[in-house]
């Protein structure tokens, strides 16, 4: 099923190990993801096993970097891998609170 990245709001992928898989076969980093979803409000991501492709080390400096990121209203990751920057988005959670 095809689905329009222009009009989704909402992204829920939870509770299997499934990835983003692009055209070329690669895993989709997870700010790749966000940055095709124009509009959205709310983002949940139980993270697959194989998150080594998904998140990195970067993840969240690019996150940060995307202009619409600030408008998701709820974001919600799971099985968080420790290349997660959890501190830099503690840090920018803080100041949009």
């Amino acid at each position: 099923m095809a689905v329009s990245s222009k009009k989704a709001t909402d992204f829920l992928l939870s509770y299997n190990n499934v990835s983003v898989i692009n055209e070329n076969d690669s895993i989709v980093p997870l700010e790749k993801i966000i940055d095709v979803l124009p509009n959205l409000e709310t983002f949940e991501y139980y993270i697959p096993d194989n998150s080594s492709h998904i998140i990195t080390s970067k993840t969240v400096k690019e996150l940060l970097r995307l202009p619409r990121f600030s408008n998701i209203r709820r974001f919600k990751l799971s099985e968080i891998p420790e290349d997660f920057d959890i501190e830099c988005f503690y840090e920018f959670v803080k100041v949009k609170h």
